[in-house]
C-alpha cells in the first residue's frame, strides 16, 4: 500500500548537519560544559535548576532555602562569568 501524502502544511525535514558542523557543535558543547564546571557551586546550582530543571527563580530560592535576591544575584553573576569565559574561548564572540 502507498503511504499517504503529508499534509500540505508539513515542512520537509532540515538537512543533516555536515561533519564540520557536528565537530563545531561538539567543540562548543565541551566549552560550555567546561565553563559550567568552573562556576562556583552555588552559581552552578542556580543555573542547573533554572535551565535544566525548568524552575522559576522563586522555586529555586525555596529549593535552596535562600532569599530570592540571592538567586537572582547568583544567576546574574553566573551568566556574566559564562559570557566572559565563552567570549574569550571563542573566535566568533557572542551571537
Amino acid at each position: 500500500p502507498r503511504r499517504p501524502a503529508p499534509p500540505p502544511s508539513a515542512k520537509p525535514a532540515p538537512p543533516a548537519p555536515s561533519a564540520a558542523e557536528i565537530s563545531e557543535l561538539n567543540a562548543d558543547r565541551r566549552d560550555v560544559q567546561a565553563a559550567l564546571a568552573a562556576l562556583p557551586p552555588k552559581q552552578r546550582a542556580a543555573l542547573d535548576l533554572a535551565y535544566y530543571g525548568g524552575y522559576t527563580q522563586q522555586e529555586i530560592a525555596a529549593h535552596l532555602a535562600v532569599p530570592l535576591g540571592t538567586v537572582k544575584s547568583q544567576t546574574f553573576d553566573a551568566l556574566q562569568r559564562l559570557r566572559h569565559v565563552l567570549w574569550t574561548t571563542s573566535e566568533r564572540g557572542p551571537a
